[in-house]
């Protein structure tokens, strides 16, 4: 529960990003999926993406319509992001800085949204939600505790022969 609740402050001012991710460069697209779990802005974020981009581009009819400069372009684009198979970690500067409206947001129930471009949608949690999931087992724990020992039972048996 501690490592939620300082990922759940350092949201704020960093992006914590973690998942899997495939892009594939096919003769005529390139395709892209990513699964992902993102804490931003108090928030912590379920990701699942599929998109694809360049549709046909790269077949010889639509090549010869699109203009040397954008040719370069797009080389220039693929060049820069090759296929890539593998998990990605991230912590970049948040997209905004921790305005009141933003601390608001983040104190919000459950979303979804969908995610562009592409198909694909995003689970909104707030943190608050998150640590406070975690906390029940460790407060159950310390309930049971303080009652047994409210009642005379130690927390601690001796299991010595001595003691009997």
């Amino acid at each position: 529960m501690t490592i939620v609740v300082a990922l759940w402050a350092i949201s704020y001012w960093r992006t914590l990003i973690v998942g899997r991710a495939d892009a594939t460069w096919s003769p005529s697209n390139l395709t892209v999926r990513r699964t992902a779990v993102v804490f931003t802005r108090g928030r912590l974020e379920l990701l699942f993406v599929h998109w694809q981009d360049f549709k046909d581009t790269f077949l010889p009819e639509k090549w010869a319509q699109i203009s040397p400069e954008g040719q370069q372009r797009i080389l220039d684009y693929r060049s820069r992001n090759p296929a890539f198979h593998g998990w990605q970690f991230g912590a970049p500067m948040a997209s905004l800085p921790p305005t009141g409206t933003v601390i608001y947001e983040s104190l919000l129930g459950l979303e979804r949204q969908r995610v562009y471009p592409g198909d694909g949608f995003a689970i909104y949690i707030p943190a608050w939600i998150l640590a406070a999931l975690l906390a029940i087992p460790g407060a159950r724990w310390l309930h049971v505790t303080c009652v047994k020992t409210r009642r005379g039972f130690p927390v601690e048996l001796d299991a010595s022969p001595d003691a009997v």
